[in-house]
């Protein structure tokens, strides 16, 4: 018995034909059972049933055609048998093989929590995390992707005027750049975001689902102050010196904090990570206090508006003795 083509390659899904040649030797006619016998899960057509019965004369041959029709999803690469047995009280077996090519990642999943924002690290600026999950039939690693983003779900707009990057990388989540990011973005609008995945193999899924995110009204605020002096003597009175900036829609205009219907906390004696609860002062612009006790101090402000709370850079402050008083002395 023998299967042509004796191997060849189909993706997933593909159904490949082969041709079963089964030959009589003997001098008398013999009647066969023919059947196959594929991989759990694969289907097959046998001269379009699954189990034939065929006659053949004595040194003649009989032709059978068979199909075999893979899986859509979930098969690994590799090689895989196809076997054909022809019986009656003696019985013959043929085989043939169906080789799956490397397989590309499956499309990005899109998971609940897909978005994340900074509204903090960047003044003037919120920045987004996007997150996907990754898999690949035969467990090869994510070795870079590609995003798009647009604000048409159906992606129709021209390609200069989408957010486009791409990176050799095994991260499921992409950040942007903040330069080109502001540049293009729009405050309090509607986009929508893909993503495809590239195996360490060079093979590319394909694009995920559409998935729509809004851009914030405006960027979080920004604390920042400078203490006058940063060095001082006990119980001497430091001012902080608020230059803190917020921004408002529409436009993410700019003001000073203290102006905007916003919260100020302040922390004289930061101790990292945690901030004070209750702060040390909640007046908004500049705000003052005195040190009882020698030593280096830390100081930190947190502003709360409608987007986050956001903290300032760690400011160092030191208190010493004071200096000796002295007077003049006439000479003698």
């Amino acid at each position: 018995m023998i299967i042509s083509p004796p191997s060849q390659e189909g993706d997933l899904g593909d159904e490949l034909p082969y041709e079963v040649t089964i030959i009589n030797p003997s001098e008398e006619e013999v009647t066969l059972t023919i059947t196959a016998s594929v991989p759990s899960g694969w289907d097959y057509w046998l001269d379009t049933l699954g189990m034939v019965e065929v006659t053949i004369g004595p040194g003649q041959s009989a032709k059978i055609p068979l199909r075999v029709k893979s899986p859509a999803e979930g098969v690994p690469s590799g090689e895989y048998i196809i076997s054909v047995t022809a019986q009656n009280e003696n019985f013959g077996t043929g085989y043939a093989k169906y080789e799956i090519p490397n397989q590309p990642p499956a499309k990005p999943g899109i998971p609940t929590e897909y978005l994340s924002w900074n509204h903090c690290s960047i003044q003037a600026l919120s920045i987004p995390t996007f997150y996907w999950t990754y898999s690949d039939p035969e467990g090869d690693p994510q070795a870079g992707y590609q995003i798009r983003i647009d604000n048409d779900s159906d992606f129709s707009s021209p390609e200069p005027d989408e957010f486009t990057d791409s990176k050799d990388s095994p991260s499921h989540s992409y950040t942007p750049l903040p330069t080109p990011w502001g540049n293009w973005m729009n405050w309090n609008t509607d986009y929508w975001w893909v993503v495809k995945v590239k195996d360490n193999q060079g093979n590319w899924s394909d694009w995920s689902d559409p998935t729509q995110f809004t851009t914030p009204l405006h960027a979080g605020p920004w604390p920042e102050f400078t203490p006058s002096p940063n060095r001082v003597s006990l119980n001497q009175v430091v001012t902080f010196e608020d230059s803190s900036k917020c921004y408002t829609s529409p436009g993410n205009v700019e003001y000073n904090c203290r102006d905007l219907a916003v919260s100020y906390e302040w922390d004289f004696d930061y101790i990292e990570p945690t901030f004070t609860i209750p702060a040390d002062s909640t007046t908004k612009g500049n705000a003052t206090t005195a040190y009882s006790d020698l030593g280096n101090y830390k100081v930190k402000l947190r502003i709360t508006d409608d987007i986050d709370t956001c903290y300032s850079e760690t400011e160092n402050l030191t208190v010493t003795l004071p200096l000796p008083e002295w007077r003049e002395i006439p000479p003698f």
